[in-house]
């Protein structure tokens, strides 16, 4: 039989660590629940993270198919269906094929025992933290389906909110490409030979037409120079994603971009505020609240932040007091974390942030439209400029001798 070790907390805050033999992961989650400890961290002896990084690659499930499944769900169990042939229906309906698996397994397991929340909680790779906590909450009231259909709208509300954000460069990204696939063509099969007759006729070259020979010359002798270039950039941006302080440098430089890194602040942001309020109005603890945020933030940077803000926390300071003690925290959030601290309101607050912030970030998203069109505009025009003065001037020069 399996053996785990976990950490975890009694009903007075003490800290408890030890082994316990289980057949199943959920199965250890319910034996210590029902000692009435708080579960930390849970994990199988001779399991290594490496296993669960390998799942998230390989078994993705899309926001849409969660969404879809949570309202399935939702209106499913307020018609009285059980919630076990419930599951089972939508494992049947259900598109994406890891999800139809997932869900079945989920099935299997209620119809053993175990509780819903726990059973999401072993496929942690699509149902993170914060959804098993709701779900918790609305097994523990009663109210499953609202808490469902409540998860389905803030799930939607967050992946649009990326969405909108991803749109809004595409356009922009795609011209970028396209142009730069046409310069390099252009360098490597066309401009070569109408360079060549221009630097025949020995006539003096303008800085333009060197300075495009020189380019061409670059790309047609050392083009696996550039190549070997891009392939370490990408090699290296992977083994920095890998590695924790290698991902807090590439987020937290993803902070800094202008304008761009607004947006993001902004969003995560809003993300922070909605995450916190949600989990606030069920019940959470903060500090549990914070580390479960924490983990579906989605920026290494903002996640230190949380972590530190959970240890300020717990050693008696407020939380206003502690998010204010970064500078990724505008006062203004701080501020009304205060006001909702000392009113005993500090879910509708944080609710009122979130809303703020989206609304921030929508016309941060309008404004960045209307500012990469032109300057695309305007690149391509110098683009062009370049080439006509590299070519067309040097001809006109040989043809004025005649």
């Amino acid at each position: 039989m399996p053996q785990f070790t976990y950490q975890a907390k009694d009903q007075a805050g003490r800290s408890i660590e030890g082994e316990l033999d289980a057949p199943s992961l959920t199965v250890a989650q319910e034996m210590l629940r029902e000692k009435n400890l708080i579960v930390i961290f849970l994990q199988e002896q001779g399991t290594r993270r490496i296993g669960f990084n390998w799942k998230r690659l390989t078994e993705r499930v899309k926001t849409k198919d969660v969404v879809v499944f949570s309202r399935q769900l939702a209106v499913l169990i307020s018609a009285t269906v059980p919630i076990v042939r419930a599951l089972r229906i939508l494992a049947k309906q259900t598109e994406s094929p890891v999800l139809r698996r997932v869900i079945t397994d989920v099935a299997n397991e209620v119809d053993g025992g175990a509780r819903l929340s726990s059973s999401l909680h072993r496929h942690s790779h699509i149902f993170d933290d914060f959804f098993v906590y709701m779900i918790r909450a609305g097994e523990t009231t009663g109210q499953l389906d609202d808490v469902l259909t409540y998860l389905a709208d803030q799930k939607e509300k967050d992946y649009a909110l990326v969405s909108r954000m991803i749109s809004a460069l595409i356009y922009p990204a795609f011209i970028v490409v396209v142009l730069v696939g046409i310069f390099i063509f252009m360098m490597i099969y066309v401009l070569p030979k109408l360079l060549d007759v221009v630097a025949s006729s020995g006539a003096q070259l303008p800085w333009a037409t060197r300075a495009l020979i020189t380019v061409s010359t670059a790309f047609q002798q050392y083009w696996w120079v550039l190549l070997s270039f891009v392939v370490i950039l990408i090699v290296v941006y992977t083994v920095l994603r890998s590695r924790p302080q290698g991902q807090y440098f590439l987020d937290r430089g993803l902070l800094h971009i202008p304008v761009i890194g607004n947006i993001f602040r902004k969003i995560y942001l809003a993300r922070m505020s909605r995450s916190m309020a949600n989990l606030l109005a069920a019940g959470v603890p903060v500090n549990r609240s914070i580390e479960i945020i924490s983990d579906i933030v989605g920026n290494a940077t903002y996640k230190q932040i949380l972590l530190q803000v959970r240890k300020d926390v717990e050693a008696g300071h407020s939380l206003s007091s502690a998010l204010g003690k970064s500078k990724y925290i505008p006062p203004m959030m701080t501020q009304m974390m205060n006001v909702g601290e000392e009113t005993g309101r500090l879910d509708q607050i944080l609710t009122k942030v979130a809303d703020f912030y989206t609304g921030e970030v929508n016309s941060l998203t309008g404004a960045l439209v209307s500012l990469i069109e032109p300057v695309i505009i305007i690149l391509l025009g110098a683009g062009i400029l370049v080439l006509v003065l590299g070519i067309l001037m040097p001809i006109y020069a040989i043809t004025a001798q005649f």
